[in-house]
This record gives C-alpha cells, sequence and structure tokens, in this order.
C-alpha cells in the first residue's frame, strides 16, 4: 500500500527562489544537491545549523551532510537518529515534524538531546525534520536547528519549511536514480571490459563511453605500433587514431537506408594487419538520440601477441579469467612451455606456473591438453 503523505503547504514560489529550487533540481551530485540545499534555506530561515542524512541503513550509523558556522565545527556534529527513532517508528511515511511533537510524545528526548550536545558549541534548541522515505523506512531526514538565542521556529516558519518537502523529495530522487544508473553502468562496463573483444564505443562527439581492456590494447598499437603500445599503459595513453576519427565523421554524413550503409572498414594507414569495422548505431528512436559508434578491431592477437578468439563458448570460458590469466592460457594453447610464455609476456616462469594452476582450477581442467580442447 502507498504511504499516506502529510498535508504539507505547498512552497510560494518567486523571483528569489525560482533560481535556487533550479540549481537544486540541476544537481548531478550531492555535492551540488547540499549546497544548492543550503542556500534554499538561508533564503528562507534562519537557523542554528543544519544536516542531511540519508542512505539510512542503520539509525546509529549515517551518512551524513553537516553545515554550521565554522568549518571545522561540521565535522562535530552527531550523525544518528536516537533522538527520533522511536517516533519515526510509531509515524511511519511521516513527512515533516518538529521537536515539540517529538518531546510530546518522550519527553526523555531531552535528555538525549542534551547528551549529544557539544561543549565547545552552542547548543541547538529547536529543530525541524523533513522525512523521506523508502517504504516504510526512513531514507533521509532534512534537519534544520535553531539555538536558544535564536529562539524556537515560529508557526510560519515551520510551515514554510514543510513546504519544502517536495522540493527537496524531487531532488533526492533525481539523485538516486542518476546513483542507480551510474552503478548499473559501472557494473556492465567492468564486466564487459574483461571480455576478450577489442572495441570501444563513442559518442556522437567522438568522445569514449567505453572500451574493453583489448579494445584499449589494439587502440594503442593502432597509434605507437605493437613495440611502442607494449611499454604503456593502454588506458592512460588512449588517444582515438585519426582515421578512425574521420571514417565516424564519414558515417555521421551519410545516408544511411541500409545497416549496410552504417558501416565502414578502416585499414590501418601503414600496418596491413590492421583493421577496424566501424558501425554508425542509434538503438533508441528519439527526437533528441544521437549516433553511438561501435569500432571493432578486426586483429586476431593483442599487443602480446596473445591470439584473440571470438567463439561464443570460448569467450565463455575466458570470461572466468584475469586478463593477465587469460593471456597465459591463451598462448598454452599453442603449445609453448613456461619458460617460453614468460619471455614472451615478461614474467618469470613461477609466475606462469603458478597462474596456469589457477587458470586450471578456474576452468574444472587438469593439464595443458584439457586446456586446449576447452578453448580451441
Amino acid at each position: 500500500m502507498p504511504r499516506p503523505r502529510a498535508s504539507l503547504p505547498a512552497l510560494k514560489v518567486d523571483d528569489r527562489l525560482g533560481p535556487l529550487i533550479a540549481l537544486l533540481h540541476s544537481a548531478v551530485d550531492l555535492d551540488a544537491f547540499w549546497r544548492s540545499t543550503l542556500h534554499l534555506l538561508s533564503a528562507l530561515v534562519p537557523h542554528h545549523s543544519c544536516s542531511l542524512l540519508y542512505g539510512i541503513v542503520n539509525p546509529h550509523r549515517l551518512n551524513a551532510r553537516h553545515h554550521m558556522p565554522g568549518a571545522r565545527s561540521e565535522r562535530r556534529s552527531v550523525a544518528n537518529l536516537n533522538i527520533v527513532q522511536d517516533f519515526l517508528a510509531r509515524h511511519p511515511g511521516i513527512e515533516g515534524y518538529t521537536f515539540a511533537q517529538v518531546l510530546a510524545e518522550d519527553p526523555t528526548a531531552h535528555e538525549r538531546q542534551l547528551a549529544q550536545q557539544s561543549r565547545k558549541l552552542e547548543a541547538w534548541n529547536d529543530f525541524v525534520h523533513l522525512a523521506f522515505w523508502d517504504g516504510s523506512r526512513p531514507d533521509a531526514i532534512l534537519s534544520v536547528r535553531r539555538s536558544r538565542t535564536q529562539g524556537p521556529f515560529t508557526r510560519d516558519e515551520t510551515a514554510l519549511l514543510f513546504s519544502l518537502h517536495p522540493v527537496i523529495e524531487a531532488g533526492l530522487q533525481r539523485l538516486r536514480r542518476l546513483a542507480e544508473e551510474r552503478s548499473q553502468h559501472l557494473s556492465i562496463a567492468r564486466f564487459l571490459a574483461e571480455i576478450p573483444v577489442p572495441v570501444l564505443f563513442l559518442d556522437a562527439q567522438l568522445k569514449l563511453i567505453y572500451a574493453s581492456n583489448e579494445g584499449y590494447a589494439a587502440c594503442a598499437e593502432w597509434n605507437y605500433g605493437q613495440k611502442s603500445a607494449r611499454r604503456l599503459n593502454p588506458r592512460r595513453n588512449f588517444a582515438l587514431p585519426a582515421a578512425l576519427a574521420a571514417a565516424c565523421q564519414k558515417l555521421s554524413h551519410a545516408r544511411a537506408a541500409t545497416p549496410r550503409d552504417r558501416r565502414l572498414r578502416v585499414p590501418h594507414p601503414s600496418n596491413s594487419q590492421l583493421a577496424a569495422q566501424i558501425e554508425s548505431d542509434r538503438p533508441h528512436a528519439s527526437t533528441w538520440a544521437r549516433p553511438v559508434y561501435r569500432v571493432s578491431f578486426l586483429v586476431e592477437r593483442s599487443i602480446d601477441a596473445v591470439p584473440l578468439s571470438s567463439k561464443t563458448a570460448t569467450l565463455a570460458l575466458l570470461q572466468r579469467l584475469t586478463a593477465h590469466e587469460r593471456r597465459v592460457a591463451l598462448l598454452a594453447t599453442e603449445g609453448g612451455n613456461n619458460r617460453t610464455i614468460a619471455a614472451r609476456l615478461g614474467k618469470s616462469p613461477r609466475t606462469v606456473e603458478c597462474q596456469l594452476t589457477e587458470i586450471y582450477r578456474k576452468l574444472g581442467v587438469k593439464n595443458r591438453v584439457q586446456l586446449t580442447r576447452a578453448l580451441v
């Protein structure tokens, strides 16, 4: 069942608040969101300090952002829900409440308040909380506090802070979606990076979206040659070869009537053994959709002269191995002994022996003969 919503007042947006709300809703990370929230709170009501407790799983140890006059004082703010934990349990779904409401139900909350106060700082004496929920569990709390000298929040000030709830909630929901998308993209990218296929993906401006480890290596070989590429970190030294960039530009101006029209084969300018295939893809039919360019390097061996396989069954097995183990395994299938493999990869024979033992374990084979049968 959907959680009940408290009848909080709507925020009246004027010329002063409009730009601040726009900044909050355009924030792409928590730092920018928190700065925008502080600007908005400062424009609405005087306050002693404020905190955002977020990603709440354990009410005693929380992620938090704090603000209080003086940079050092922010580090000493307490980040837990000890004062309001029982109140929230009794009022699941509540979106706004005050310290007075908590005290009315639990006078001992005042004792917990005093226990949290820092002797070096002016104590807070009143708060207004905005609560944001994930089902029946509080996911985030925005706490705005006043000191004794500032006096308690007035009814109008409390109503004004309560009216912020939908504004803050919309921003938090956007941050959650962005965080989920980033996490999903990173997880997929990490998995795909280990697939032994040399491939790059570029956006419409030819900026790199994703590259497999073998894709970085193949690109380095295009740019620097095999011998020089082996001495470089392919990821750190990534640069899109000029010939491939020109081919992408050519595809962008072509009328792609058929899938074949969206594909180009590009030979290396000077190395006849290197080539790449570029495909212009527009997987999402939208007015704003821009093409994605997929660059597949048509090479049989990596910069370490390790054979690359495209067989589905072989790829499934190779994905169980790390990049280093994969190179050792493929070289072993060519009949090289440990000393030969070690020389080609710049390793010690003992290292190759240990890696082969781990490869056998991961692939469920007992020797080189079974390894070769599995991979070739």
